[in-house]
């Protein structure tokens, strides 16, 4: 997105920086929605450079600043009849509000019932729908509710009927997914699957409610993807436990997985397609804790198809099973056992170290509560070897379990270390060794070569290094130090291995002194986050592609001035149930009236708006999701403000 600035000698373009973040942070990136942001009553209240702004008395930039950006409402628990909204491309300026209106969803009242079965045969069924956002994978989620008995109200509760309720906006397409139940007699469907456009329904006379009954087909109904898994070697055998896993095509990435047995066979569940049209699927073959050496391998589409058994014009057909054959798995018919052992290291008080006659005693004691916690950092520890063979991708991860402790006082050294034992084909492998975030060792990833030669090679030793410290100091536009920021880092350099890819994490760092923040990072990319507290009124401000190399660092980071964009929020509310019961009452016992509306049109409160960056439209890589600019909630009358970078 561009900024636009309109200053006494014409027009500036700012560019802004793509927003990304790691879909898998665990927590969330907003502001604290219970912090109150300062105030101000005129402009001697506000530091240098700043103004007090006349609508929401928030000190800020005094330049005019227009911003192109899309927007992301998420309405409240309680109290507001409403989904997730997205407004992409809209042109914002800090001197006019904007009006937002969340639309009145539609209310699906639904069964799942089994083909074939009446309703005393309801299934009780997890559903979720899924819908693409306007913003770019920022993807709409919506589950049904439903009670422990499985009923919902229904025709303004006078009767009740077993069912789920869903709510969905009008005039978009959902990705619907059932999960049904194991069956009394242990059989499990995969999961069912519909695409649906949810319209209102004009011949009923309640517009905002619609009934929908998803028929899942019986059991019987569904089709089979059979094939045998064959070890491709000096003598071909089954591969046993091997998993393998069909992945439906243009049809919301529907997957079932089953394990070969003892022959190596397999038999696949899959969703009969709808209207007798052909569905392909992908089928794959993955690692399992079965037969972990199986390497992901993709065997050419399998069609399940109609075929017509009567004449064309009739239209009549059936959907027939697929047989993919042996699919034969190369590279695993030689194996070498393989050790890598993991030693970690620390310095320790020597007994001639400490003065007093009880010197040795204390020197034990302190080498203990070291030994003790590297042995912490060991346990849980992953390790990954990943590398091509017979065609396919092998992944194999071991965890750390049994740590061995030593103590040597007289070196004034205390040592941990584990062994995983495994066995490989001879090849290439990308050895990934990776600690927990919370850990002070790093990751480490290498690559290593095992010989054919060398069925017992020698073992492989990795010392564990300890992370990088980084010192960021946080200031304002005057370089005054901003005291009680949130900072956080998100690592979002995926490694240097495609093959061996590490996940995203998120390090927050502690404050050590006014305005100082120190963390402990492993070396890549990352992507600074800091939230300076409401009170500051402050932006948020991120910096992307920060490298942080093996040793100790320091960095500043500015935050910018703020600017405030403002809104209006509407939408579809519930009154207090109190005044609703006091409003039926009110009725005279012969009205015609009849009942009053549950619902009215009015501010909304408690939602939280999000601001994305125009850019955001570019797909992240990586799979990592956008990071909002800035987040409000709406107070009671509806209103929000926005605290944004003014440069």
């Amino acid at each position: 997105m561009k900024r636009q600035w309109r200053t006494k000698t014409g027009w500036w373009l700012v560019p802004l920086l793509p927003l990304f973040a790691a879909c898998m942070m665990p927590a969330d990136l907003s502001a604290d929605k219970g912090a109150t942001l300062a105030t101000c009553g005129s402009d001697s209240d506000c530091g240098a450079g700043l103004v007090c702004d006349p609508k929401v008395h928030v000190c800020v930039d005094d330049a005019d600043l227009s911003v192109m950006g899309w927007l992301r409402l998420v309405p409240p628990a309680q109290g507001m009849l409403a989904v997730e909204e997205q407004y992409p491309g809209m042109p914002l300026n800090n001197r006019d509000d904007v009006t937002l209106t969340m639309h009145r969803p539609l209310r699906v009242l639904g069964r799942v019932l089994l083909e074939g079965s009446s309703e005393l045969e309801l299934q009780e069924a997890q559903i979720v729908a899924v819908a693409d956002g306007t913003i770019p994978d920022l993807k709409i989620h919506e589950d049904a509710n439903a009670s422990e008995s499985y009923f919902y109200n229904y025709d303004n509760g006078q009767t009740e009927k077993p069912g789920f309720e869903l709510y969905v906006n009008q005039e978009k397409t959902y990705d619907v997914y059932v999960y049904l139940k194991e069956t009394e007699g242990g059989e499990q469907f995969p999961p069912y699957h519909v695409r649906k456009k949810f319209g209102v329904d004009k011949a009923v006379g309640e517009p905002y409610s619609i009934e929908w009954t998803i028929d899942v087909p019986k059991i019987t109904s569904y089709r089979h993807i059979t094939g045998c898994l064959k070890l491709n070697g000096d003598e071909v055998k089954p591969l046993v436990g091997g998993q393998v896993v069909a992945f439906a095509s243009g049809n919301g990435n529907v997957s079932t997985s089953v394990l070969s047995g003892k022959d190596g066979c397999f038999d696949l569940l899959v969703q009969p397609p709808a209207d007798l049209e052909e569905v392909s699927y992908e089928v794959r073959v993955r690692p399992s804790e079965e037969n972990y050496l199986v390497p992901e391998q993709i065997v050419a589409e399998a069609l399940v198809k109609s075929e017509s058994t009567l004449p064309e014009e009739d239209g009549f057909g059936e959907i027939l099973d697929v047989d993919v054959g042996d699919v034969f798995v190369d590279g695993l018919h030689q194996l070498a056992t393989v050790q890598l052992r993991i030693v970690a290291e620390e310095q320790t008080a020597k007994p001639e170290d400490l003065s007093g006659k009880n010197g040795e005693e204390e020197a034990a004691q302190l080498a203990q509560l070291k030994v003790e916690d590297l042995s912490v950092d060991l346990q849980g520890m992953v390790v990954g070897f990943s590398g091509h063979v017979g065609g396919g991708l092998l992944r194999v991860e071991r965890s750390v379990s049994d740590v061995v402790q030593t103590q040597d006082l007289v070196a004034g050294i205390v040592r941990v270390e584990a062994t995983i034992e495994l066995q490989l084909p001879p090849k290439g492998f990308v050895v990934t060794v990776m600690p927990s975030a919370e850990s002070r060792f790093s990751i480490q990833q290498f690559m290593h070569l095992f010989l054919a030669n060398e069925l017992e090679p020698d073992p492989l030793e990795v010392e564990l290094r300890e992370k990088a410290v980084t010192r960021v100091r946080v200031i304002d536009a005057e370089e005054t130090p901003v005291v009680g920021a949130t900072l956080l880092a998100v690592f979002s350099k995926q490694g240097d291995f495609p093959e061996a890819p590490l996940p995203s994490r998120k390090y927050q760092a502690a404050e050590t002194e006014e305005g100082l923040y120190e963390l402990s990072l492993d070396e890549g990319s990352y992507t600074f986050v800091v939230d300076p507290p409401m009170e500051s009124g402050l932006p948020r401000r991120i910096e992307r592609e920060n490298y942080v190399q093996g040793t100790s660092q320091q960095r500043v980071i500015e935050v910018s001035a703020p600017a405030a964009l403002t809104g209006l929020v509407y939408g579809t509310l519930e009154p207090d149930p109190a005044e609703l019961e006091s409003d039926v009452e009110g009725l005279a016992a012969d009205s015609t009236e009849g009942s009053p509306d549950k619902y009215f049109h009015g501010p909304a409160a408690g939602v939280k708006v999000e601001l994305y960056d125009e850019i955001e439209a570019e797909s992240p890589a990586d799979g990592l999701a956008p990071i909002p600019v800035a987040t409000g909630w709406t107070d009671e009358d509806g209103r929000f403000v926005l605290i944004i970078p003014a440069n």
